[in-house]
């Protein structure tokens, strides 16, 4: 029964070093925003997208959530696209030890196009991404 367990925990512990490995992402933004697309309400000379930025995170922050209110960093990219203070978030959490590595891509000049950020980690300790 000794040996049983004992090798029970082995491979335990072996599965666990096979599974637990982080994983590397790729995250590619496409637009297709323009007049013809989306006929409504379409803005006029100014479309276009802020830079997307973000962070892998764990499971005991949120910056939003369906329900609920959004961080304040949150809100500013959402009404003026401005991410300063996003930033200053991910960073905090960053030092609290809730987040792992800042995302940050390219912003589009108008509503077509694509954004690509390279080389995105995540692991067990960082398993979610938020990104706006």
């Amino acid at each position: 029964m000794l040996q049983f367990l004992l090798f029970l925990t082995t491979f335990l512990f072996y599965l666990n070093s096979i599974y637990s490995q982080d994983a590397v992402y790729t995250i590619e933004f496409i637009s297709n925003w323009s007049s013809t697309t989306h006929p409504t309400d379409y803005p006029s000379g100014s479309a276009h997208w802020s830079k997307l930025v973000g962070t892998t995170h764990n499971t005991t922050i949120s910056f939003f959530e369906i329900g609920q209110p959004a961080t304040n960093g949150i809100e500013i990219v959402a009404e003026s696209g401005n991410n300063t203070m996003f930033k200053q978030e991910l960073n905090s959490s960053i030092s609290n030890g809730n987040a792992y590595q800042i995302i940050e891509g390219a912003g589009l000049s108008t509503g077509l196009g694509t954004i690509t950020i390279n080389d995105v980690n995540v692991d067990d300790n960082f398993p979610n991404i938020s990104l706006t």
